[in-house]
């Protein structure tokens, strides 16, 4: 399908700057230290130039050379950037910085482009694209697409020879553009493709990406259709046969006439020339061609002279006259000659830069895939020492936590051997010698005491009696057989009815025959800390009833005591044995809540993750 411009939406009223001037524009950002005058970049190398070799010096002065370098370019005075391309070179031969390679192989084509060495330009772009790809260096990159297709169609604008490359290249940075931000290079590189496939006599898709362009321009704020545009426009509309859209096309270039250059006019007289022999008006070829002539022998270019004189003879058979048709086919051997011999150069440059572009990029290929090896082992012996690093660890957990299971078995051992000790000094020396006072104070004849000294008497018996019972519970009680060898839920049973039958508190055990096995130091703290706070139920409580309640929750253990007594007297955990539970419940890594009120008494809530008995710990 045929891509047609709406002509209302063109203005056709005035002249308006050439598409070079726009591509100019877009050549200006690439870098912000173009903004300094040749004397400030001279003088900031100088500097650079003293300073000794580093990575960092090294590859200042490359930017800063590359910035005059393009001054002078972008100046008009290519040759004056040689020397500073020429240094460049030399430091990025010394130095292996990626960037500084790329920059100076774009570098380079600009150079030669400005000096319509097309082939060399092409070869140095080339070069740069995939280099500056690899690099995720966008902007430079899409100059660089830009650029070569400059270099590529204008150097004679009638020489094919590698185009079809060149399309290629010039389709490869259109869609890389369609995701950058700069729209300027999206325009310009559409405008190149469609004056590409104007050489290949592809008039659909000529006429397609001048659209795509020059709409492109506009949302940018152009208003006024540039003189190229508009020619590209005509010779599109011309082939297609589309009169309508050809005329306001054809009559906006004849505008920019009184203003064109020797380039721009020998394009406007070739283009008109083309036109006036599609259509068959044959003087007016005649006419447009011996002007185009003229032009190119300004230019002093072969190829467009070859190119105007086959017009002419075409056009003089058709005007029936053969000598003067004679005369043209003589010149035109004449140029064929010295034409063939450029173009065959050219061939063979091309050859030549497919064949060093394929050599360097299998180089860039080996150097890669050496990278990537050179990652991999990299990868693998961090890999190796990471796991080296982490079974030391491992093994070093491993045996720290023997070591706590062996001191833990250690203090668990030291306290049972401790907690027998004592039980027996009890039992053995302090039981026995209540026992021998109560029994001494059993002989005294109390016959003779008066009333106030048998109330003693009586007391003083009652307090020994209840000191006898008192060492013999906690004598038996501090670490009972059961404990070890049933476990702590029986081993409170026994201790429960052992308190039923010696205190006027009653406990009631809520049924813990039914709980497994844990770890003995669960065992043993949990133990210890309900003989704390019996003690303390018996010592201070007043209470008549005492409510004992051991449940196993999933992974945890729920240990409930409470009674009816008068509640704490000291808020909080600030007693000695109360400061020991605490400490017990830190060690088990538990909790402990307490509730107290001098109407309903006191509940102790302490809940601790179990350890079983064969658990590692």
């Amino acid at each position: 399908m045929i891509l047609k411009k709406n002509v209302a939406c063109i203005d056709y009223s005035c002249p308006a700057m050439p598409i070079i001037c726009m591509l100019f524009l877009l050549l200006q950002p690439d870098t912000s230290r173009f903004s300094q005058s040749i004397e400030q970049l001279t003088l900031r190398r100088h500097v650079l130039e003293q300073q000794p070799s580093g990575f960092k010096r090294d590859t200042s002065l490359i930017r800063v050379l590359d910035s005059c370098a393009r001054y002078w370019i972008l100046s008009g005075q290519p040759i004056r950037a040689s020397e500073s391309l020429r240094r460049g070179e030399v430091i990025c031969q010394q130095r292996n910085w990626p960037l500084g390679q790329a920059l100076l192989r774009y570098r380079k084509g600009h150079y030669q482009t400005l000096l319509r060495n097309a082939s060399q330009a092409k070869k140095y772009f080339m070069e740069a694209i995939p280099r500056l790809k690899q690099l995720n260096q966008t902007h430079f990159l899409l100059l660089a697409y830009v650029q070569m297709g400059a270099s590529e169609i204008d150097r004679d604008g009638t020489d094919t020879t590698g185009i079809g490359t060149t399309i290629r290249y010039l389709q490869e940075g259109l869609a890389i553009s369609e995701q950058s931000p700069n729209r300027e290079s999206y325009a310009a590189l559409c405008f190149r493709l469609s004056r590409a496939y104007l050489l290949v006599k592809d008039y659909n898709e000529a006429l397609f990406f001048v659209d795509a362009s020059w709409k492109e321009s506009q949302r940018m704020g152009y208003n006024t259709l540039p003189f190229y545009d508009a020619l590209v426009y005509s010779i599109c509309y011309t082939h297609l046969n589309d009169e309508v859209h050809f005329r306001p096309a054809w009559s906006h270039c004849r505008a920019f006439l009184t203003k064109l250059n020797t380039l721009d006019s020998y394009e406007f007289y070739l283009a008109s020339a083309g036109i006036n022999q599609y259509h068959g008006n044959y003087e007016q070829t005649l006419t447009d061609g011996k002007r185009a002539l003229r032009y190119a022998d300004s230019l002093q270019s072969p190829v467009r002279r070859l190119q105007i004189h086959r017009i002419l003879v075409n056009t003089y058979k058709k005007l029936n006259q053969p000598t003067l048709a004679l005369h043209e086919l003589e010149e035109i051997k004449q140029l064929e000659d010295s034409t063939q011999r450029q173009r065959s150069s050219v061939a063979l440059a091309e050859l030549q830069i497919r064949y060093d572009t394929r050599l360097k990029q299998k180089e860039i290929d080996r150097l890669t895939i050496q990278h990537q090896r050179d990652q991999a082992g990299f990868l693998a012996g961090g890999l190796l020492i990471l796991s080296l690093a982490l079974g030391y660890i491992v093994y070093s957990n491993r045996q720290l936590r023997q070591k706590n299971r062996a001191i833990l078995t250690a203090q668990l051992q030291g306290q049972t051997l401790e907690r027998q000790r004592v039980a027996a000094d009890l039992h053995d020396n302090l039981g026995t010698t209540l026992s021998a006072l109560h029994w001494n104070l059993e002989a005294l004849d109390k016959t003779g005491l008066t009333a106030t000294e048998q109330a003693v008497y009586a007391n003083i018996s009652q307090q020994v009696d209840q000191a006898y019972n008192d060492v013999r519970l906690l004598s038996h009680n501090l670490l009972p057989d059961e404990l070890a060898k049933r476990g702590l839920g029986a081993a409170l049973r026994q201790l429960v009815d052992k308190l039923n039958r010696g205190t006027l508190t009653h406990f009631q055990l809520t049924d813990a025959g039914g709980l497994p096995r844990f770890h003995p130091q669960t065992e043993f703290e949990l133990y210890s800390i309900c003989l704390e706070l019996f003690n303390n139920t018996l010592k201070h409580a007043n209470a008549t009833e005492s409510h004992v309640d051991l449940i196993q929750q999933n992974d945890t253990l729920h240990l409930t005591i409470s009674d009816n007594g008068v509640g704490l007297i000291q808020q909080g955990k600030e007693g000695r044995g109360l400061q020991n539970v605490a400490a017990r419940v830190a060690a088990m890594d538990g909790q402990w809540e307490v509730e107290s009120d001098v109407e309903k008494g006191v509940k102790h809530k302490i809940t601790v993750p179990i350890r079983a008995a064969n658990q590692v710990s």
